[in-house]
């Protein structure tokens, strides 16, 4: 079993929530504009197996939701990939992708970590309740500024007990 890390748009491997979750053992799936615009982000996930976990940020909390993983664990996931249209030339990616009800099945275990003060994506919180075996709100914005030590010490302690469980 493998940890994934999937990062955010306009974020890379670099960024500090990746590095936490490489120290965490998880291995971070880059991407950039070009995967984006052709949809090929979609292909580099073929590679995540069904008893990986995968960690996904704002929009990689999305592409995570694609990988054939039965556990994602997403941190103030993107829910709509249309508004990527308003950030930029994302035909291919939107047209290629699905609505969020259309990926979850019931194999899936959705964890959510959501920032109560999120400036950029606007939360459901009933719609998380609903998919997800966990919810977690944190009175954080998007980047998890003020939270991000405790968000990853129980990120630290849920992939241990999922470990463990397997």
């Amino acid at each position: 079993m493998k940890v994934y890390y999937i990062h955010g748009y306009k974020s890379s491997c670099k960024s500090g929530k990746a590095k936490l979750a490489q120290e965490l053992g998880a291995e971070c799936i880059e991407y950039g504009e070009e995967e984006l615009v052709s949809g090929e982000i979609f292909d580099k996930l073929e590679s995540i197996e069904e008893e990986d976990i995968v960690i996904g940020s704002s929009l990689g909390g999305y592409l995570a939701l694609y990988s054939k993983a039965r556990t994602k664990i997403l941190l103030n996931p993107l829910m709509d990939p249309k508004q990527l249209l308003l950030l930029g030339p994302y035909n291919g990616f939107v047209n290629g992708a699905k609505a969020v009800d259309d990926i979850l099945n019931d194999k899936i275990k959705i964890y959510s970590f959501l920032g109560k003060h999120d400036e950029v994506l606007a939360h459901d919180f009933k719609k998380f309740k609903e998919i997800s075996r966990e919810v977690y709100v944190l009175d954080d914005d998007h980047n998890f500024h003020n939270r991000r030590k405790l968000l990853f010490t129980i990120l630290k302690e849920l992939i241990l007990e999922m470990q463990k469980s397997r």
